[in-house]
């Protein structure tokens, strides 16, 4: 019975939509601990900060590396994004499990392969369905910071918004529950007129782990879920921005001790791994039997203007 549930969630949960990139593009290539093979594209700028993207549901990396590309050279930060198993041209199916895999397989190349420091170096970044590997993450380690856009609370709490039930948020995508035990900065931005992941969600987020929060939460008036960084972006911009900028001028957090960090589970991530097993990326430009294949520093080349979004606006962000 619990695995026929679990199939029907991730069925209803996950839309990925046909490929929008070519597989010979792929910027670099992570095996998981799990045994999907995912894309990555790594923007390396030298920067102070690298900011860990989750992307949306029905998108993959095609759809969002334009956004990246331009908010790299906008806020001045390094960005990594990855794909979900059953997206773009990763291998393995899309489900929950799955997912939280491919983002620590994402994590452990920037600590490992590029010798960041998560609570130094690293923000994690997620925007709706990737608000669940970012807050997942964000419960296991330490980091500089945390951003959730158009996140959901609970997979429970997008269905049925009004009841609040804890034992419901356990069940599916307990990002409330997670965030609750984050000991990072967290930044929650929401469009109050979110019609895909009601506007409650965001609130109760925020409610969750404001103890912890530099920045009063950012409302976007008028902002629906899909319009938020695009018809509202100068609000947009100017939270994140904010942020960002909160987080360079003051000191990063303590990292958590090593059996309740991140280092706690690194060693696991890939089995059979050791520390002298694993090799900085880009050793093998083949990536048959290394962990990452880079092939390439940094993205560039097949990014249009075009798809590049509009600027124009005049928002303003509802205090909370």
């Amino acid at each position: 019975m619990g695995n026929i549930a679990s199939s029907t969630v991730n069925q209803m949960a996950f839309c990925p939509p046909p490929p929008t990139y070519r597989k010979k593009d792929v910027n670099m290539w992570l095996e998981t601990d799990r045994g999907s093979r995912i894309p990555a594209f790594h923007i390396r700028n030298g920067n102070a900060l690298t900011v860990l993207v989750s992307h949306a549901n029905a998108e993959d990396l095609g759809i969002v590396l334009a956004f990246w590309s331009w908010i790299s050279e906008a806020l001045g930060v390094d960005v990594l994004a990855y794909e979900y198993s059953g997206y773009g041209h990763a291998t393995g199916t899309p489900s929950e499990e799955n997912m939280y895999s491919d983002a620590r397989a994402a994590l452990s190349l920037l600590v490992d392969g590029f010798n960041l420091k998560p609570e130094r170096d690293i923000v994690l970044y997620g925007k709706s369905l990737g608000s669940c590997p970012t807050s997942y993450l964000a419960s296991k380690t330490c980091v500089r910071g945390v951003v959730i856009v158009s996140g959901l609370a609970s997979g429970a709490r997008v269905l049925f918004p009004t009841t609040k039930i804890g034992v419901m948020d356990m069940l599916y995508f307990n990002n409330i529950g997670r965030l609750a035990s984050c000991k990072s900065a967290v930044q929650i931005i929401h469009g109050t007129q979110d019609e895909v992941i009601p506007f409650s969600n965001g609130r109760d987020l925020h409610n969750a782990c404001h103890k912890y929060h530099p920045l009063p939460p950012a409302w976007i008036d008028g902002a629906t879920h899909n319009n938020l960084e695009t018809v509202h972006s100068t609000a947009y911009m100017r939270a994140f921005r904010s942020f960002l900028q909160h987080l360079l001028a003051n000191p990063p957090p303590e990292p958590l001790p090593a059996k309740e960090g991140f280092f706690s589970w690194f060693d696991n991530i890939i089995p059979g791994s050791s520390k002298e097993q694993r090799k900085s990326p880009g050793k093998d430009k083949g990536g048959k039997s290394a962990r990452v294949s880079d092939v390439g520093k940094r993205t560039s080349g097949n990014l249009s203007n075009e798809k590049l979004p509009n600027l124009m606006g005049n928002e303003t962000i509802t205090p909370a």
